[in-house]
């Protein structure tokens, strides 16, 4: 209740320490016609609350994330304890600051302990002080068992696991997006009360985001953000007295009506902080009202307990308002010990306790690499694979699946292919039944019919795929084609002809059915022969086969393309476990909180990769083992060079998953990538067809495919024998080195440019 009538005088605030965060004239825009931010200048004092009221979007995490060095403003300057962020001086991003982004950004299959271990790795706190901490927090924001996986918490007990993390390692700098969302008004209170005990003890400097426009009441300043810009700056209660209102959120509301009103204003002429203004001579009268056994009221309250009487002449901008602007802060503050102190005890604050290493995790001579930040980064990928048993499964069957579906069902000769038989010799003993009984009724499945239109009709039917016609004087004009060549006439050539009506549309029925009716045509012809005393060998073909100078006469086409399918399987699939790596991160918001936290992009791509070729090398195993012992495919070379050449393959496929993730947006755009790459890089690199069939331009470009060398010297080594000692083999392990080493310096310098 405001009195105007009783005099008396509320002392000075102590004067404001040194600035922790200055901006000046600071704009941003992602695009240049919709600025974010437009000359935002505001001032934190150090070791001071400072509140960011202001509806979404309007601009505040933007700010935010230039404090914390992530973003770079395209004009104005910003100083972080009279540093630019983001240098190596400031440590921010690193361990210089603790930052609750307002997700979640915690790893959802992790417990709290392990939640708590791994940011505390990435302070370099100790692993003794992480867990007496681990201990504080649980009981201080009344938090479940540390066993307690973070899916199985409450949306309000997330957030304050979050805010836990963030509080940890005590950092000098805290910069709290909405941390109070989904609190209970008694914890909520006592947060801003251990923030406060930070502020003092340690001089901790806080910068908050909230939607509760009264809680900003206990800051020690307060920023109305509207439409990025600064509308005022000031301490809580003399923006009350200033407007003449009850409530910060009133006061936000004449803030934008005097903008509306005013709309050239801008941060340049928003109301400035000055020590030296005054306000006419008011008097706050603040009621206490004295409860039965539960509130302590201080020393200076009146004897009585029931009126707190206090006049204000003259109310500097800065005055110290972290807990004391209001009726309601001054009700909280009275019940604050006896309310709360039973059940939730405030985890000490020691000014000299183990804090968080500002020079990194550990102490290393690398200034690229912190080895404690990646074995940390290292056991959380473990984690998460561990917990997910679904990808393990997939990771590994997915190969195996892939290798026996092709084994089984690829480049083996068909069988049992219908074909439809029309023979008008009646007579058993006739050359067409012997040319008959010469086929290969294994792979043809012979069905007879007594004329050619139901022959026809039964491949359009779908019944058989090919039509065989014997004339009725097959027999009988056959051999007066043979034995007498010199009365040869157009009748008895088109008598004894055999007559093969195929059905083209099934490209490789029809070319196995002919292959096989030539097959049976040379051997009738031996048996013909034969049968008329010639010798045998003078119907055969005058193309002998000879010993083979590599592989053997029996090589099918499945040999032959097994080289490119296990490069194309172990690269393709590793190229897709790669895609979601870091994307999924982003996604959660893992990775922004992690390079606030200090990781280095370095770090984050060594992690992913040091631990994924761990199941690389699984798959690979799987995948040879399968198939040279399973399906017996045959090898003339060394398996262990096979191996070496699958397995750097995988690794070069896991490199350009990985830097797909980098650049692409979302994982649904990095599995389109996945897929338009790897397909027309294994039509291209000679898998299914000789690239000597393609135009020679083709073939040019075709040789710079990453796989395309590689699969040619895997192919020399299974099919010659050959060995990487041999140039033609070295080429293509030096192909894919190459591509590896290629993509992940892209990689990183895209991630390094774009994070």
């Amino acid at each position: 209740m405001i009195n105007a009538n009783q005099p008396n005088l509320l002392p000075m605030a102590p004067e404001p320490g040194p600035p922790c965060i200055e901006t000046r004239n600071l704009s941003f825009h992602y695009k240049a016609s919709n600025p974010v931010l437009k000359n935002i200048t505001i001032n934190v004092p150090q070791g001071r609350i400072y509140a960011l009221l202001g509806s979404s979007g309007c601009g505040k995490t933007t700010l935010l994330r230039m404090i914390l060095g992530m973003l770079k403003p395209k004009t104005g300057t910003i100083r972080v304890f009279g540093m630019q962020p983001g240098t190596a001086e400031v440590k921010i991003p690193g361990p210089g600051v603790g930052y609750m982004p307002q997700d979640l950004a915690l790893f959802r299959l992790f417990n709290i302990e392990e939640t708590f271990e791994y940011y505390g790795r990435l302070y370099g706190i100790p692993i003794e002080t992480i867990k007496e901490r681990i201990k504080y927090y649980i009981e201080f924001l009344n938090l479940p068992v540390k066993t307690r996986l973070i899916t199985q918490l409450s949306g309000g007990q997330q957030r304050r696991v979050s805010l836990a993390v963030t509080l940890m390692h005590q950092p000098p700098l805290l910069i709290l997006d909405e941390p109070t969302v989904g609190v209970d008004s008694v914890l909520r209170l006592k947060i801003w009360n251990y923030l406060e005990e930070l502020c003092t003890k340690l001089g901790t400097t806080v910068i908050i985001t909230t939607h509760y426009t009264e809680e900003a009441r206990n800051s020690y300043r307060v920023g109305f953000v509207d439409s990025g810009i600064i509308l005022a700056e000031d301490n809580p209660q003399r923006l009350l007295f200033k407007y003449n209102c009850r409530s910060l959120e009133d006061v936000f509301l004449e803030l934008c009506l005097e903008r509306a009103r005013q709309p050239e204003i801008s941060n340049e002429n928003k109301p400035q902080i000055s020590q030296h203004c005054s306000i006419p001579e008011v008097t706050v009268q603040i009621i206490v009202e004295e409860s039965n056994d539960n509130h302590h009221e201080s020393s200076e309250n009146s004897s009585d307990g029931s009126i707190e009487q206090i006049e204000m002449s003259q109310i500097p901008r800065d005055m110290n308002n972290n807990n004391n602007n209001s009726q309601t802060s001054q009700e909280f503050k009275a019940t604050d010990d006896t309310l709360i102190s039973p059940i939730l005890p405030t985890p000490p604050i020691h000014p000299n306790a183990p804090q968080a290493n500002m020079d990194g995790a550990t102490n290393t001579k690398l200034p690229w690499l912190d080895y404690s930040r990646l074995h940390a980064l290292l056991a959380k990928n473990y984690l998460l694979y561990r917990r997910n048993p679904v990808s393990i499964i997939l990771m590994n069957i997915i190969p195996l699946v892939q290798v026996t579906l092709f084994c089984v069902t690829f480049a083996r000769n068909p069988e049992n292919i219908p074909v439809a038989v029309v023979n008008h010799e009646n007579r058993t003993q006739s050359l067409s039944n012997l040319f008959i009984d010469q086929l290969d009724q294994q792979s043809l499945s012979l069905h007879y019919f007594d004329n050619l239109d139901d022959a026809i009709k039964s491949v359009h039917d779908l019944q058989t795929r090919n039509v065989i016609t014997f004339p009725s004087n097959f027999s009988r004009f056959f051999r007066k084609r043979f034995l007498k060549p010199e009365q040869i006439t157009d009748e008895i050539i088109e008598q004894s002809r055999i007559s093969l009506y195929p059905d083209t549309t099934h490209a490789v029925f029809y070319l196995y059915t002919y292959q096989k009716v030539l097959e049976g045509f040379e051997k009738f012809l031996t048996t013909v022969g034969k049968s008329m005393g010639f010798n045998p060998n003078f119907f055969g073909s005058p193309v002998v086969l000879t010993e083979t100078m590599y592989g053997q006469n029996s090589l099918q086409y499945l040999e032959f393309v097994t080289p490119g399918m296990i490069i194309a399987v172990v690269h393709g699939l590793s190229m897709l476990i790669g895609s979601f790596t870091i994307i999924r991160e982003r996604f959660d918001g893992h990775l922004e909180r992690g390079f606030v936290a200090g990781i280095r992009t370095t770090e984050i791509l060594l992690s992913h990769i040091i631990f994924y070729l761990v199941p690389l090398f699984t798959q690979v195993v799987l995948v040879l083992f399968l198939t040279f012992y399973i399906f017996d495919s045959q090898s003339l070379g060394s398996l262990w060079e096979v191996f070496l050449m699958t397995f750097v393959m995988a690794s070069q496929g896991l490199i350009f998953g990985i830097t797909m993730s980098i650049t692409c947006q979302s994982q649904v755009a990095s599995l389109l990538m996945v897929f338009i790459m790897e397909m027309p890089m294994i039509f291209t690199s000679g898998v299914l067809w000789p690239l000597e069939s393609v135009p020679p331009l083709v073939k040019t470009l075709a040789m710079f495919n990453p796989l395309t060398l590689p699969i040619r010297s895997l192919h020399y080594i299974m099919l010659r024998g050959w060995t990487l000692m041999r140039p033609d083999v070295a080429v293509g392990l030096i192909s894919a080195v190459s591509y590896l080493f290629v993509s992940l310096i892209s990689g990183f310098v895209w991630f390094e440019l774009f994070k």
